[in-house]
């Protein structure tokens, strides 16, 4: 994951002058780099040819350097803001610090920008020195060099404030940042985007874990991006790199990640603040040192290890021996559904007996319903497995000498229908919810996450807003209906949404939540329930018809379950969708290509829940029928 940039520019200080090189505008092929997904954790680090590595500022010319740190709220984001701040200051340097003012809040976007300057004794006026004295030893200094600008133009580039700083931008600009540091794989993305990294000048540290954004998590299908695009872009654009999960550094260290980052800096030497200033404003700033410390020795060893290797660190490495030196570890997390899941004893003889393609799939599918309703209801999941495998050993075999066996290609339908069944059949309701929010492994999560102490207070506001779909789902049939009826009517289906703030960390919050989590026993008479119900044994038929004219349908028959997700109006138009799609089977099977067919009217519901893509593709669809019919 090596590598380096060629014909770097030898004089850093060019990239600093707009226009003054050919990367200081925006960089195109950047605009391609926003997409992202959870990948491989892994590490890069690269060097520019004769690039110093740590130390590198020591022999550089004092200038000012640009910082821009890219992170998310609530990751310390400003708290490392204010140590390089400080350790600059501590250093004897002139430091300015901006800020994105409005969107620290928890997972939203923000940015900070610093500019460093050089000692102010080296600016040819002792530090304190008055704005008018500063300037004239500026003009000084500028008419005794042999291409000496104008007064007005050292003016200036030299003025300073009262501080002791100089003029300073608030804001970065493409092609003039020395040091990108991203505390998720996205931010170093859009950095990468608006051109804010180029090869002659910008190291960039930035972390490859992974908070997905609300697109990502609102997607009807799988919306995660796909985040080599952005590894890619990173190490093409950037000078030197550091590509690591430094959020799983600082989980093994027990600390929080803006002190990972603050090691990472000091251990790339792309600041002219040394080690020992940068660690020291952990201390000074005077909060939970011993851990911020420790992340600080994380981070930094990062670069040691390249030290010690003698050049670029592989992924592999760089995992292994942080896993080996971090004693500290984050508390272990037990599986969601483990304190809740019954033996499956009962059932065990039943599962050894389907076949071994499609046994653990299954497994899981009845631990999950389990641990939703309860064993009775796993053994009807199990149940609706056994008889479409049924179905599928006695349809005729339909595959040819070059295809996979009919066997197999009934396993492969069933497995996917597993999968789908599994997840339809734990739907989200109210109970559900609530179920979740009140285990006891979801609390120590919550715990863990904040890193709070055994037996610290820990205050936990769950933000619920349900509507009439929400509160009708968990009546009975013959009185939920009449009442959605008359919302729709009257036109306030979609108006009564009840904000809710629950304290479940509060005994009357908590009992809240658990007493509806116990209305699970009920569950079967609930109008949400048998309408799932209804739904999933047609969508099972259809799947087993499908197989009969072809597997490869049948599969692509199986997958379309997955467009049935979420409550409110999310599941409202998710089984709109799927209800059309389904009703386009038959002319699906008709069709030249029908595993394809039907392929393209699902990922067209997926683009596009409000059905507009859908149309066109079930018109598409038709016209390729109509000249055959004709």
């Amino acid at each position: 994951m090596a590598g380096t940039n060629p014909n770097p520019n030898p004089n850093p200080d060019l990239a600093s002058a707009p226009g003054a090189g050919p990367e200081s505008g925006t960089r195109g092929p950047a605009g391609s780099t926003a997409g992202r997904a959870a990948g491989v954790s892994g590490s890069s680090l690269r060097h520019a040819p004769g690039g110093a590595g740590r130390g590198e500022s020591a022999q550089t010319p004092e200038r000012t350097w640009t910082v821009l740190i890219a992170a998310l709220g609530g990751e310390g984001g400003g708290v490392l803001s204010n140590w390089l701040v400080d350790a600059a200051s501590t250093d004897g340097r002139s430091v300015q610090a901006t800020s994105v003012p409005g969107v620290a809040q928890r997972t939203g976007a923000t940015t900070y920008y610093l500019e460093i300057g050089p000692r102010r004794e080296q600016d040819g006026a002792p530090p304190g020195a008055s704005p008018a004295a500063v300037a004239s030893a500026a003009v000084a200094s500028a008419a005794a060099t042999s291409a000496a600008p104008a007064a007005g133009e050292a003016l200036l580039h030299g003025f300073r404030t009262g501080s002791g700083g100089r003029v300073m931008a608030l804001l970065p600009t493409p092609g003039n940042v020395d040091l990108l540091v991203a505390s998720e794989l996205l931010e170093a993305g859009r950095a990468a985007q608006n051109g804010m990294i180029t090869p002659e000048r910008t190291t960039v540290i930035a972390s490859t874990h992974r908070m997905f954004a609300i697109a990502e998590k609102s997607a009807m299908g799988d919306g995660r991006f796909d985040d080599e695009r952005v590894r890619r872009a990173v190490r093409e654009l950037s000078r030197r790199h550091v590509l690591t999960d430094l959020g799983k550094v600082a989980e093994q260290a027990g600390t929080v990640l803006s002190s990972v980052l603050l090691g990472a800096v000091a251990g790339s030497g792309a600041l002219p603040v040394s080690r020992e200033r940068l660690r020291d404003a952990i201390e000074r700033a005077g909060i939970a040192v011993e851990a911020n410390q420790r992340g600080f020795d994380a981070g930094y060893r990062l670069f040691e290890e390249e030290g010690a290797k003698g050049g670029p660190g592989s992924p592999s490495d760089l995992a292994s021996d942080l896993a080996s030196d971090l004693a500290f570890a984050a508390p272990a997390r037990e599986p969601e559904a483990a304190d809740c899941v019954p033996s499956l004893a009962p059932i065990e003889a039943r599962l050894e007996a389907l076949p071994a393609p499609v046994r653990e799939l299954a497994r899981m599918g009845v631990e999950r319903t389990v641990g939703y309703q309860d064993a009775r209801y796993g053994a009807l999941y199990l149940d609706r497995i056994e008889g479409l495998l049924a179905r599928t050993a006695a349809a005729p075999s339909t595959a040819s000498p070059a295809s996979p066996s009919s066997l197999e290609a009934g396993h492969s339908v069933v497995r996917e229908t597993a999968r789908q069944l599994a997840l339809w059949m734990c739907f989200e309701d109210l109970i559900r919810v609530a179920d979740l929010k009140t285990r006891r492994s979801r609390i120590e999560r919550v715990r863990a996450e904040v890193r709070a102490k055994p037996g610290q207070p820990v205050a936990v506001t769950e933000f619920l807003k349900p509507g009439v779909d929400e509160w009708c789902s968990v009546l009975p049939g013959w009185i939920a209906r009449p009442i959605l009826r008359a919302a729709d009517r009257g036109g306030w289906r979609r108006r009564l949404n009840v904000a809710l703030h629950v304290r479940t960390s509060s005994v009357s919050g908590f009992l809240l939540l658990w007493t509806l989590a116990r209305l699970r026993r009920l569950r079967r008479g609930m109008h949400r329930f048998r309408e799932e119900q209804e739904r999933i044994e047609a969508w099972l038929g259809r799947v087993g018809e499908a197989y009969a004219a072809s597997p490869a349908l049948a599969l692509e028959a199986a997958k379309c379950a997955n467009l049935v997700k979420g409550y409110g109006d999310t599941h409202e138009r998710g089984v709109r969708n799927f209800e059309r799609t389904m009703a386009c089977l038959a002319a699906c099977a008709a069709a030249p290509d029908p595993a394809g067919s039907l392929r393209k009217l699902r990922e067209a519901a997926l683009a596009d829940p409000d059905g507009g893509r859908l149309d066109a593709a079930i018109a598409a669809l038709e016209g390729e029928a109509s000249p055959g019919s004709a």
